[in-house]
């Protein structure tokens, strides 16, 4: 394995030099700079960040999993995101991302291993998920935004789906409404389900159940097109159902202006909330969404806090925490006119 000596020698500079070259701690002149970095790639080296750090201790940085799974991201992804950064700035730390659907075990503990950064925040958790278990079992300290199907060792931010449901449906249930369809999204990767898909519809449907409710789950992929797909299929339910309930951004979106563009009258003719719209989508939806508001940045501000109590040794705050969110009475939902 190359040194960051072997490095300083096929450059021809100093062993500084090549660590300055690489952390961008001093000015180096460009063209000494294009040499350091010909001999990295030449050698394949891989610096060692941790002996950088050694006498000021741990880095103080983090690092951010977050993969799309074959989606998009949406502006609640960077909510999520624009909160870890602040949660980590309060405790001086910063925040290495990285996106990216096909991040291995090894290449993950890898890079904890550079000493590049303390600890892991992992978003979009599946069910049973290769990286929760790799990282528990290798010591590394992380937390997650989500929950395995089993995470009662784990650190973990998540939405509280069955208080969620709960509120949803008695909304709808007060202004009447008794039939409703659900849409949700169900993403499947190497044969685990990301876990927030199955937990919410199974949140909706059981609370549904005890309610004595009579649901229909609508899915599609989470994106304006999904929306649309989604609202073609509603329109076979539309005599059974006045009331809807959107589990995903972007699929809530497409399928109330499908609804519109076909003059469908919200919330007259049918009732919309949704449960996973950021604020700065609300009120681009005409009319304007009800919704359970969704604290996406306070979730991920309190995954950076419990991260880094793990990795400083204390706790200011409790290591698994379920939020929920408010309702917000917007325009999209009404009392069912009668017939």
């Amino acid at each position: 394995m190359a040194t960051r000596a072997d490095v300083a020698r096929l450059a021809g500079v100093s062993e500084s030099t090549v660590s300055y070259a690489l952390n961008g701690q001093r000015s180096i002149k460009p063209e000494t700079k294009r040499r350091v970095l010909a001999a990295v790639k030449k050698l394949n080296y891989r610096p060692h960040f941790a002996a950088g750090v050694l006498a000021g201790g741990k880095s103080s940085s983090i690092g951010l999993i977050f993969p799309s799974y074959g989606g998009s991201f949406s502006s609640l992804h960077f909510d999520y995101v624009e909160g870890i950064i602040d949660g980590a700035k309060s405790r001086g730390y910063h925040v290495i991302v990285w996106p990216g659907e096909e991040t291995t075990s090894g290449e993950i503990s890898h890079f904890y291993q550079t000493g590049l950064i303390s600890g892991l925040i992992l978003m979009e958790i599946l069910d049973v998920d290769a990286r929760v278990n790799a990282l528990h079992e290798a010591q590394i300290p992380f937390a997650m935004i989500g929950r395995t199907a089993n995470p009662e060792k784990f650190r973990y931010v998540d939405r509280d789906f069955e208080k969620v449901a709960e509120a949803s449906l008695a909304h709808l249930v007060e202004f009447g409404h008794r039939g409703i369809a659900v849409l949700t999204h169900r993403r499947v990767v190497d044969g685990h389900v990301v876990s927030v898909d199955d937990r919410f519809a199974k949140a909706i449907s059981e609370t549904a159940t005890k309610m004595s409710l009579k649901i229909h789950l609508i899915t599609h992929e989470n994106s304006v097109d999904g929306g649309t797909l989604a609202f073609k299929d509603f329109t076979k339910l539309k005599s059974k159902v006045t009331g809807v309930i959107g589990l995903a951004d972007l699929l809530t979106v497409g399928f109330t202006a499908a609804a519109r563009s076909v003059g469908i009258d919200i919330p007259n003719e049918i009732s919309i909330i949704g449960l996973n719209n950021p604020p700065q989508q609300v009120n681009l939806v005409q009319p304007h969404l009800t919704v359970i508001s969704l604290p996406a940045r306070e979730m991920g501000r309190a995954a950076a806090e419990i991260l880094i109590d793990e990795i400083a040794g204390e706790q200011t705050q409790s290591p698994q925490q379920l939020w929920s969110g408010e309702l917000v009475q917007a325009s999209s939902t009404s009392p069912l006119k009668k017939p």
